[in-house]
């Protein structure tokens, strides 16, 4: 076995596939000297073996892909999979992943954990290659997705644990408000084109009368949503793929702080607008990040950028969110004070259920600040596992650093 990875090392590395130190292959730890070039390409490698496994053995994915944090942790390599098996028969990946997101969520209504299972299990490679949608029915009861899975929405609502309506019909707004099923709106406007009157009956609907949305995921007037009957309610807020404008993050942080009571936002991502400016950058998004500490519960929260935050991220985390666990900050200008006070906010304990950190978006970030952050993390929580994800391809010596720990260093891939 030993000679057959020696051997196939060395056709890797005169392709070019991998990369590494001068050394003998026959005496050195091949883990230890030789890299691949990208990450994608030890992805697509792995995803070729596990398209041949599957057609070989029916039981191999659940041997491979036993929990939902397997199937998190390798999705690139499952989407290449379901790609490579097109012309096939790329349905048994779609039910596994089905299947496991059913235990995955079987006793529980986690708003964080569902964006996340959403992202993977409704993604749009997965759906062309697996036609996901044609198995909907190994989602039930956790989840129906209206009308895409076919059904109409009486049923949705009578059998489903939540609903995602990502489409508008004429009668919906009355089933909605009759129901208490939790609401997921993933409503775009080229879904909603020549359904105008449909789509201003559903926003009427939730401003004027309680239906039960627990999240928003949607481009269709953003302003207006932050006036739904049960804002306080939510639980996921995602602005999908237009960037907000200066407006809509000013409503968002007023709609915040108009809340009588503690919000219930468990999960954030948002698309933030270009201010190029730090001073106006400050204006911006210090009052929104200070509306945020305000969101004690939230467990994900995913900032992008292409400009300035300003003192955003320094004034998050001198009170970050308690629960805080997915942190992702992809942000142009991000540089490394910013890093520094998360690694304060790390070293006060206030970042303690933190298990992943993207970086990964600004090459102002400085490899000296990572390392510093990485062992302010080691030094306070050297127990607890954390993946952070960084804008250069991690040194020798902060692979050395993070060797043989609970903390992985990765560089972005987007």
């Amino acid at each position: 076995m030993q000679k057959d990875i020696i051997e196939a090392s060395e056709d890797l590395l005169k392709l070019g596939l991998l990369f590494g130190q001068e050394v003998d292959l026959t005496t050195e730890d091949l883990p230890e000297v030789l890299s691949f070039q990208h990450k994608l390409i030890q992805e697509y490698l792995a995803a070729i073996y596990i398209a041949k496994q599957i057609k070989a053995d029916a039981a191999f994915l659940n041997k491979a892909f036993p929990s939902w944090e397997k199937i998190e942790i390798h999705r690139e390599v499952l989407r290449f999979t379901c790609g490579l098996l097109a012309d096939h028969d790329a349905s048994p990946v779609a039910n596994h992943i089905a299947n496991i997101l059913v235990k995955h969520t079987h006793d529980q209504l986690d708003f964080p954990t569902i964006q996340r299972d959403l992202t993977i299990t409704l993604d749009k490679k997965i759906i062309e290659s697996c036609n996901i949608e044609g198995h909907q029915s190994a989602l039930n009861p956790n989840l129906s997705v209206y009308p895409s899975c076919g059904c109409h929405l009486s049923d949705a609502l009578k059998h489903s644990r939540f609903v995602l309506i990502n489409g508008v019909n004429e009668h919906d707004p009355l089933q909605l408000s009759a129901s208490s099923v939790p609401v997921i709106l993933s409503i775009r406007k080229d879904k909603c084109s020549g359904k105008q009157r449909e789509l201003n009956r559903l926003m009427n609907a939730l401003t004027s009368s309680h239906i039960n949305v627990q999240g928003i995921h949607t481009d269709v007037k953003w302003e207006d949503m932050c006036k739904i009957s049960n804002f306080n309610q939510i639980k996921y807020i995602e602005t999908m793929y237009d960037y907000m404008d200066v407006k809509q993050v000013k409503d968002l942080t007023d709609s915040i702080n108009s809340l009588d009571s503690e919000p219930q936002l468990k999960s954030m991502n948002c698309f933030l607008p270009k201010i190029s400016d730090r001073d106006e950058a400050n204006t911006i998004y210090v009052p929104f990040m200070k509306a945020l500490r305000r969101c004690t519960r939230l467990k994900l929260l995913c900032l992008a950028s292409d400009g300035h935050m300003g003192d955003g991220v320094s004034v998050i985390m001198e009170a970050p969110p308690q629960d805080l666990t997915f942190l992702t900050l992809w942000c142009d200008m991000l540089q490394d004070e910013d890093v520094k006070s998360i690694a304060e906010a790390v070293k006060q304990h206030k970042l303690d259920k933190l298990e992943e950190l993207d970086i990964g978006g600004s090459e102002l970030v400085t490899e000296a600040a990572v390392i510093s952050l990485i062992k302010t993390v080691l030094t306070v929580r050297p127990d607890k596992q954390l993946k952070i994800t960084v804008p250069f391809s991690p040194s020798s010596e902060l692979q050395a650093l993070c060797k043989h720990t609970k903390v992985t260093a990765q560089v972005d891939q987007k």
